[in-house]
């Protein structure tokens, strides 16, 4: 899944508020977008909506090789819910060598952690159109 046309290719991992805004905005930017999230509703919901969209364990190094996760330009990490887990994504997108990784933070706590890590990106919302932007350049 490298550059289709030359354009820039997005992942957008957790798609609650947050991530759903950011794939959306992306999608309506005219960037090609997989949606990823662990929970099949959220991906059955947005269906006809995100460009590619998969339910799988992102915390799962296998998993996210199947879906190629590394041939993206950039990967937003948009979980917000379970820090854990969006730091053990965060960790296992790094150690697979991806070029960008832009992750959310829901506190300052968190967004220090993450900081370590290099990038850090916001709340919700509002936020996640204007992350969006930021990852679009």
């Amino acid at each position: 899944m490298a550059r289709r046309n030359g354009k820039l290719e997005f992942a957008v991992i957790g798609l609650g508020r947050f991530g759903s805004s950011v794939a959306l905005s992306l999608i309506e930017r005219g960037f090609t977008v997989l949606g990823i999230d662990r929970d099949p509703e959220i991906v059955q919901r947005l269906a006809d909506r995100i460009t590619q969209i998969v339910a799988l364990d992102s915390t799962n190094e296998d998993a996210l090789q199947a879906v190629d996760i590394t041939q993206f330009d950039t990967v937003v990490v948009a979980i917000g819910t379970h820090f854990e887990n969006n730091l053990m994504t965060t960790v296992t997108l790094k150690s697979m060598g991806v070029k960008r990784v832009v992750c959310k933070a829901v506190s300052e706590r968190q967004q220090q952690i993450l900081l370590k890590m290099r990038r850090s990106g916001g709340a919700a919302g509002a936020r996640g159109r204007r992350s969006a932007g930021l990852a679009a350049g």
